[in-house]
């Protein structure tokens, strides 16, 4: 995951952010979003292996019950 240095105070302006960004990128390479990390919103990408890889995880902790 890479993380922005630009912090937002609104989650609306880190998303309009987010989609220029997302715009101006190669497609089907990153998958975006912005996450709340203290009190500023961020913008992040994660290439699309590291985030199904994460998904996958999440999923399976979720179905046999393990909380972090």
């Amino acid at each position: 995951m890479k993380v922005y240095a630009k912090a937002y105070k609104t989650y609306d302006g880190a998303r309009r952010r987010m989609e220029l960004e997302r715009a101006t990128m190669p497609k089907d390479k990153w998958i975006w979003g912005v996450k709340l990390m203290g009190f500023h919103y961020h913008i992040v990408r994660w290439g699309r292996a590291e985030y199904q890889r994460g998904q996958a995880i999440a999923t399976a902790l979720l179905a046999l019950g393990i909380d972090d």
